[in-house]
């Protein structure tokens, strides 16, 4: 029974049922214009993340394995360093549904991966970006009301990930920054570690848990002050004795900042705003 004009039009109707989440309104023909920009963007906000499982609730996991996901949608295209600023907080106000599954597959990837995802993709985990930014997401989606699964599964899953002896994160720990001349980007890294670590702290507290347990990643969440330079009032990368890595240039490209400079990342402390 295949009828081109109604899936046409069924699909039309889906698509403004999303778009009609937000309602802007403006007249003259400017107001058009930005009307339009709005809601193409709005529009691609949709495309990802995207579902994985099949229409029985079958997909292949993170351990090559066939899983079900029973109850929720499991989803895939995690590229959380794309988007734990600002399109998982947008999610929680207009996907709320979505974003309870969105945190259910992370767990679901910790499960059959052992780690939150950083930049998951179709059940493989590319680590092709940095952070762990699984734990802002979380974290956000918990304190606005979003918490139909085992919390306190998914807190101890958030600092296992966070302990991993990958991508600077060692040295981060034992000496509050990731030292320039151990890992690449390494003040980027810093910078987002700390943001992560703050909202680890936030959800262990969301939860009650004892001071005593969580005060480590309250600690380590003000470690991004280890790479202010009040010399020129800028974050830069520091080796590891402590020193100043030299040939510091806060307009270069890369190298110690992620696809970014100094004068980007210098404001990438969400967290301790003033």
């Amino acid at each position: 029974n295949f009828d081109f004009n109604a899936l046409m039009d069924a699909t039309q109707s889906k698509w403004e049922k999303f778009l009609s989440k937000i309602d802007v309104r403006g007249n003259g023909r400017e107001s058009v214009e930005k009307l339009r920009t709005f809601y193409t963007a709005l529009y691609h906000t949709a495309i990802a993340p995207n579902i994985y499982s099949d229409v029985d609730g079958r997909y292949r996991g993170m351990d090559k394995k066939i899983h079900t996901s029973e109850g929720y949608d499991r989803y895939t295209v995690f590229s959380l360093w794309d988007t734990f600023r600002s399109l998982h907080p947008l999610f929680t106000i207009i996907e709320r549904d979505r974003t309870l599954d969105f945190v259910k597959s992370f767990m679901s990837i910790y499960d059959e991966g052992g780690k939150l995802p950083i930049w998951e993709l179709a059940g493989y985990e590319t680590n092709c970006m940095i952070g762990y930014n699984a734990m802002p997401v979380i974290a956000d989606a918990l304190v606005k009301g979003i918490d139909d699964y085992d919390v306190a599964k998914i807190l101890d899953q958030m600092v296992a990930s966070s302990n991993k002896d990958e991508y600077g994160i060692r040295y981060y720990r034992q000496r509050y920054v990731v030292p320039a001349e151990k890992e690449h980007e390494s003040v980027s890294k810093t910078l987002e570690y700390a943001f992560d670590d703050w909202s680890i702290y936030k959800l262990g507290q969301a939860l009650g848990k004892p001071e005593k347990e969580i005060k480590v990643y309250a600690e380590h969440a003000f470690n991004y002050k280890n790479l202010f330079d009040k010399e020129y009032n800028l974050m830069r990368g520091r080796l590891a004795n402590g020193e100043w890595a030299p040939n510091f240039n806060p307009f270069k490209w890369g190298d110690a900042f992620t696809e970014g400079n100094s004068w980007h990342y210098t404001w990438s402390v969400f967290h301790d705003v003033q």
